[in-house]
């Protein structure tokens, strides 16, 4: 967030919010962890909304992927903000379940590991499908990777064997007691 809370919608700026973003995580992360605070405490919250434009926000939920580089848990909290108005016009908050839903959607696609939203149980719904879409992909990764290995033979001529890596910006980091569930 640029300025504190009653300023930071006057003029929010950035060279490249991705970049920025990026950066303040990391300075923060090696901030905390000399501090003594351990990694597995750390969720990053990009804060859509906060001493954002309209169009920041949007490049960050199109980027949101590159955060999981930092292998800690995404937090998103996009739920009914005023950014959505801009493909859904001029909506009440109480009336951009649709367009909030669609960027959970987006944003778990994208690798968010935790959604904070207003309307839980249709939520819920969207987070199970965007879930099972990734495993879908994380399966189909597999197989094609499988596919091409099968036909493929190592310069001692026998086949080569698949190693299956599923990275966290393939399949998001659950916690155990993830709520989702």
């Amino acid at each position: 967030m640029q300025g504190t809370p009653q300023t930071m919608q006057l003029n929010p700026s950035y060279a490249d919010v991705v970049r920025e973003v990026g950066g303040f995580f990391r300075e923060r992360l090696q901030r905390l962890i000399a501090c003594g605070v351990s990694r597995d405490q750390v969720v990053f919250d990009v804060g859509i909304g906060f001493g954002k434009t309209l169009e920041h926000n949007l490049q960050l939920l199109a980027a949101l992927g590159s955060f999981t580089k930092l292998q800690r848990p995404l937090l998103l909290g996009a739920s009914r903000k005023s950014f959505l108005t801009r493909a859904l016009g001029d909506l009440a908050p109480s009336d951009r379940d649709w367009g909030t839903a669609a960027a959970v959607a987006a944003s778990i696609l994208e690798g968010a590991h935790i959604v904070r939203v207003h309307a839980v149980g249709p939520m819920v719904q969207v987070a199970r499908v965007a879930d099972e879409i990734l495993r879908a992909r994380s399966r189909l990764w597999c197989a094609m990777s499988t596919s091409s290995f099968d036909n493929e033979k190592s310069a001692s001529g026998s086949r080569s064997s698949l190693r299956c890596v599923i990275s966290s910006s393939v399949l998001p980091w659950r916690p155990a007691s993830s709520m989702r569930r």
